[in-house]
C-alpha cells in the first residue's frame, strides 16, 4: 500500500506532489502531449495514452498515486503507480515536450518509488525504440525482462526492479 504522505519533495525548482482531483484535466492534456512524440516514432496514433481523460486519471488516483512534478505553478509532469500482490506498476511517465532532459521523469520516478516502501518489485514497460526512456530506466536500476511485439513498428519491452 502506498504511503499516505503527501509532502512536496524539491529539487532546483520542481516541486513532485501528488495530483489534486482538480488537476485531472490537466495531466492528461500532459499525457496526450507527452505521447505525440510516441505516436510519430511508432507511426501509431491509437497507444492508450492517447485517449487518456480526466476520468481516467481520477481512477488511477482512486486506485493508486498519481504525482505531478510543477514548476513556477505550471505542471510539467506526471507519473502514475499501483501496487498489487506487493509489485507496483508504474506508468504514464509524462513529462511536456518543452521540459525533456531536465530531470523531470526521474524526480517522478524516485518519488513515486519512495511512495511504496514495502513494495517488493516494481514493473513497467516502454517502446524499443524509446532510448531516452530506456536509458533513464536502465540507470534507475530496472532490468529488461520482456519484450511482445504489438505490431510491424513497436515492440514492448518489460522493465522490472527489485
Amino acid at each position: 500500500m502506498a504511503d499516505s504522505e503527501n509532502t512536496p519533495i524539491a529539487s532546483g525548482g520542481t516541486i513532485v506532489r501528488d495530483a489534486r482531483p482538480d488537476e485531472a484535466a490537466r495531466v492528461a492534456e500532459i499525457i496526450r502531449a507527452a505521447f505525440e512524440n510516441q505516436c510519430r516514432l511508432y507511426d501509431d496514433w491509437t497507444l492508450p495514452p492517447m485517449r487518456e481523460s480526466a476520468e481516467s486519471v481520477l481512477e488511477a488516483m482512486r486506485s493508486g498515486v498519481v504525482l505531478v512534478a510543477e514548476e513556477s505553478g505550471r505542471l510539467v509532469g506526471t507519473v502514475r503507480g499501483r501496487e498489487t500482490d506487493g509489485v507496483v506498476e508504474i506508468g504514464r511517465l509524462a513529462v511536456e515536450p518543452d521540459r525533456h532532459g531536465a530531470g523531470i521523469g526521474r524526480l517522478l520516478t524516485e518519488e513515486l518509488e519512495t511512495r511504496f516502501p514495502d513494495a517488493r518489485a516494481f514493473s513497467l514497460f516502454t517502446g524499443h525504440k524509446s532510448s531516452r526512456a530506456l536509458s533513464l530506466y536502465e540507470s534507475l536500476g530496472y532490468v529488461r525482462t520482456s519484450e511482445t511485439p504489438v505490431h510491424s513498428n513497436l515492440t514492448l519491452v518489460y522493465l522490472a526492479k527489485q
